[in-house]
């Protein structure tokens, strides 16, 4: 209203008026229809495994300004917001979602409601999504053996080892840092090993665990200097279980002698982790590797005694 006017009508001077929160997406219809579906998705997630919140569609209005790249995923919310934005991606992508869904291995409860919600979408045509332009086109050479690298190794391991992407590592790293140590000079390896042990101790782990792994600790670290550069070891305590993370910079694992290296005890190359990986598979619970040119990350997955999956309870 005109200031002059409503002095003559006797109103009041507004006090503090608040001016509506930009949105993200604003610039984007693209983007604001992708956040939408990912916060719609994230929202129903809730309401299945019983997320309070969820009753009300909070989740579908903080979609819109919600960054998905900067999630906490210790907090329930952020963690529905992480499975709708990794099931909207698998579709984008024209990925395998039942074979993605399995490989998160998810607490029971939100592997059958991410799956219940793939059913609704994946056959509604009135639902936006940003598909790749895959008709006409196939997947690259490259991807499809690294596929069939991926899936072959996961079954003759017996499900023990998991080739993953970069972006599959996120969930790995969420929890409660325990130790960050860098591996780029010979003597960092027994600087790395003792605080790993220290760090081990203070769990209240048996002796005999804390020697086990600290032996692949040291196997791995040591392996990092041997082919490769600059690399850290981190350990992360989660609900589930104890994540042994031992990253690098360097030429990364070449796809065609990874069974070997893996599968075969006694198998040893200069590119290969020698006996690291035999070790590996029999002392750690599960066994995940990304790797490319730009480096390597092993991720070895040590299950609490009271632990099932990785997720929220």
């Amino acid at each position: 209203m005109n200031p002059l006017l409503r002095r003559l009508l006797g109103g009041e001077e507004p006090k503090n008026v608040q001016q509506p929160q930009t949105l993200a997406t604003i610039d984007s219809l693209q983007l604001h229809q992708r956040v939408s579906i990912v916060g719609w998705i994230a929202n129903k997630l809730g309401q299945l495994v019983d997320v309070e919140s969820c009753n009300s569609g909070r989740l579908i209005i903080e979609a819109l300004n919600k960054e998905l790249k900067n999630l906490n995923l210790d907090k329930q919310e952020d963690y529905l917001f992480y499975l709708a934005d990794q099931l909207v991606s698998w579709i984008e992508n024209g990925e395998d979602v039942y074979f993605n869904i399995q490989m998160l291995e998810l607490e029971a409860k939100y592997h059958k409601s991410l799956l219940e919600i793939y059913e609704i979408v994946k056959t509604d045509e009135s639902i936006y999504f940003n598909k790749k332009d895959l008709e006409g086109k196939e997947i690259c050479a490259e991807e499809q053996i690294w596929r069939i690298y991926r899936d072959v190794m996961h079954a003759a391991s017996q499900r023990k080892f998991l080739l993953i992407k970069e972006e599959e590592l996120e969930v790995y790293k969420n929890g409660q840092v325990l130790c960050i140590e860098p591996v780029i000079e010979k003597q960092d390896i027994p600087k790395a090993r003792n605080k790993a042990k220290d760090v081990l101790q203070c769990l209240g782990l048996s002796q005999s665990k804390i020697s086990s792994y600290v032996l692949l600790i040291s196997e791995g670290i040591t392996n990092v200097l041997k082919h490769a550069r600059d690399g850290r070891l981190i350990l992360i305590q989660t609900k589930q279980s104890l994540n042994v993370i031992i990253e690098d910079k360097g030429t990364g694992f070449p796809l065609n002698i990874l069974p070997y290296t893996v599968l075969t005890e006694g198998y040893s190359t200069k590119k290969s982790l020698g006996q690291g990986f035999t070790l590996m598979m029999k002392l750690a619970n599960r066994v995940l590797l990304k790797t490319s040119k730009e480096g390597s990350t092993v991720v070895l997955v040590f299950e609490n005694e009271t632990g099932e999956n990785d997720g929220f309870e």
